[in-house]
């Protein structure tokens, strides 16, 4: 096919080509995982997310859901098939299945990306079970032909698999994580406290992605669009949140990790990167 479309915005039904959606989702995941030192990240996310909608597969389903099949074509039942095209498995694989170098941060910053990738239309998927089956794995070794991998790196937009390989070839993605674990890292020695440290990292990252893919899915691509209603709706927020009176020791700590949000909000913002944050209660 040679218009992939991605989605149908409203009200109108305009298409929106999947080139144009990974490239809005990219740049505003960038800008949002910026915010924590991870802009190539959130970059690479975004343009991998939905490479499976390169499939024929899904092109068919969606021009069918929206009635924009070509007569000529086969149909479909778009109610049947709705959910079970998988399209975001196949930009999990090329992450994972790129080569891993030697950079000490290569690997987890491969499955960092990777897991996002392919949670985000579930929520983050358990990466191994209550039983120890190892779910990651087995989702990153799935059929090509049912993830259409293969396929959608034949027919993909040359100028996105260009990014892609560039990002990849930097390293910038992997370094940037590195940067930002010695920071968080630097000052803790409990691995149990590390582990945590990381996923929550890790779901600031899926954050930043669902919300750069809503964003795009409703037709908002720029990230800028009502800046001054959101500084109005933070204001009124924490004007309610400082009238709130602690009840017991939970409120304390809650209002400290508050605080602690508001005072490192600043500095992210202007990239200098992460600190980890200690609780008085805690001594």
């Amino acid at each position: 096919m040679e218009h992939f479309i991605a989605h149908y915005l409203e009200p109108n039904k305009k298409g929106q080509s999947v080139r144009e959606h990974l490239h809005e989702v990219s740049d505003a995941a960038s800008i949002f995982a910026g915010k924590v030192g991870l802009p190539s990240m959130g970059q690479l996310m975004g343009l991998l997310h939905d490479f499976g909608k390169y499939s024929e597969a899904f092109q068919i389903y969606i021009r069918s859901a929206e009635g924009m099949l070509d007569p000529d074509a086969e149909p479909v039942d778009a109610n049947e098939l709705k959910g079970k095209i998988d399209h975001s498995t196949a930009g999990a694989q090329r992450i994972w299945g790129a080569p891993r170098g030697h950079h000490p941060a290569s690997r987890l910053a491969m499955q960092a990306v990777a897991l996002c990738i392919a949670s985000h239309h579930s929520g983050l998927i358990d990466c191994i079970s209550p039983s120890g089956e190892d779910k990651f794995s087995a989702r990153m070794a799935k059929r090509s032909e049912k993830t259409h991998l293969k396929e959608a790196l034949k027919v993909a937009d040359q100028e996105i698999l260009a990014e892609v390989d560039g990002l990849l070839h930097s390293l910038r993605w992997t370094e940037e994580l590195q940067n930002q674990l010695e920071r968080l890292f630097s000052d803790e020695n409990s691995s149990e406290v590390r582990e945590f440290y990381l996923g929550l990292l890790v779901r600031f990252l899926f954050s930043a992605l669902i919300d750069a893919d809503r964003l795009s899915a409703a037709g908002r691509s720029s990230t800028s669009d009502g800046q001054t209603m959101w500084d109005h709706l933070i204001q009124r927020l924490e004007r309610h949140v400082s009238g709130i009176k602690p009840g017991n020791w939970v409120d304390e700590l809650r209002s400290e990790v508050s605080l602690a949000c508001r005072e490192f909000a600043s500095p992210l913002a202007q990239g200098r990167g992460l600190k980890p944050f200690k609780s008085r209660m805690s001594s």
